[in-house]
């Protein structure tokens, strides 16, 4: 009905997707590569980003396919955490699940939010969702040579239309 002088355009179809990666603790900081001798504890960290729209996600899933250089602690507790913010408190069971390794070499670790961990993070968009673990280095290491270190997340709106975004290093 008449001319406009000013008009807004966006992308179709765009989300904010969330991303992941992980690293090993040394000496209290976060890095991607670090020297244990065999038999010595360290502590793996997955970080991911709560994304925008996080409130309609259906699923949320970290798995680390542990590999078989690397035996995981039987018994801990997995830390599930928002970093820098601790205001938000996980609880295992309520909101977040675990699905630990069995046996001593490698092995999958699986931490899926549950929907009440879902809606409790919606008021975290745009922060960091952490989960650390510990394993030791067992003897089908080999000194001097790397073990990978990779995470895939799973996510989405709908269990029949995955997400999937990975770190392999």
């Amino acid at each position: 009905t008449g001319v406009a002088k000013e008009i807004h355009v966006y992308p179709k179809n765009t989300e904010d997707k969330p991303t992941v990666d992980k690293f090993v603790v040394k000496d209290g900081k976060d890095v991607k590569g670090a020297s244990f001798n065999e038999g010595e504890e360290h502590t793996w960290a997955i970080e991911a980003k709560i994304p925008t729209g996080f409130k309609d996600y259906e699923f949320f899933k970290l798995t680390d396919k542990l590999d078989t250089a690397l035996t995981y602690k039987a018994g801990q507790t997995i830390k599930v955490f928002v970093k820098d913010d601790e205001s938000i408190k996980l609880q295992e069971n309520t909101d977040y699940t675990v699905d630990a390794p069995k046996g001593t070499e490698g092995g999958d670790l699986v931490v899926s939010l549950t929907k009440a961990g879902i809606t409790k993070l919606a008021a975290a968009e745009g922060k960091i969702l952490r989960a650390e673990f510990v394993t030791t280095i067992n003897k089908n290491a080999v000194m001097g040579k790397d073990i990978p270190n990779g995470v895939e997340l799973e996510y989405g709106h709908n269990p029949d239309h995955k997400g999937k975004t990975e770190v392999d290093e």
